[in-house]
């Protein structure tokens, strides 16, 4: 008998965001919190099963909302002491997952936002779709 396999193709319902900072993860979400006018908080870390390494990686993660949409908000750190959440992107120190309608998603207006605060070097839209270690963002 001969069997198919299925392939599974995940859906990535959110917006990503690069950012690149000198600054430490609470201090980043309070400058996030301050340019967007949103109320990151820190959540329970990411921890993640490195297999290659048998170590476990934990990455700091703090979540919100926008107040006036309501859309969920994370900010998830790419860098731990055992390495990188999305091994691609080194130059990366955290993500800014938005989870809104791609229609009316305001990332435009983030990016620039956050592009004007003093805390933040880099700020770019990225493709999950185009990373290798994609499914990792599905938290």
């Amino acid at each position: 008998m001969k069997t198919k396999k299925l392939k599974y193709k995940p859906e990535f319902e959110f917006e990503l965001i690069g950012i690149s900072t000198i600054e430490d993860d609470y201090k980043i979400s309070w400058a996030i919190n301050k340019c967007l006018d949103i109320k990151l908080q820190r959540d329970d870390n990411l921890e993640i099963k490195n297999e290659k390494k048998s170590t476990v990686q934990s990455f700091s993660v703090f979540k919100g909302f926008f107040s006036g949409t309501g859309d969920k908000i994370k900010l998830v750190a790419n860098k731990s002491f055992e390495g990188f959440l999305i091994e691609e992107l080194k130059n990366i120190d955290f993500f800014l997952v938005i989870y809104s309608d791609k229609e009316k998603s305001p990332v435009k207006i983030i990016i620039k936002e956050l592009k004007s605060n003093s805390a933040i070097n880099i700020a770019l839209i990225i493709d999950p779709n185009k990373l290798k270690s994609k499914e990792k963002l599905l938290f």
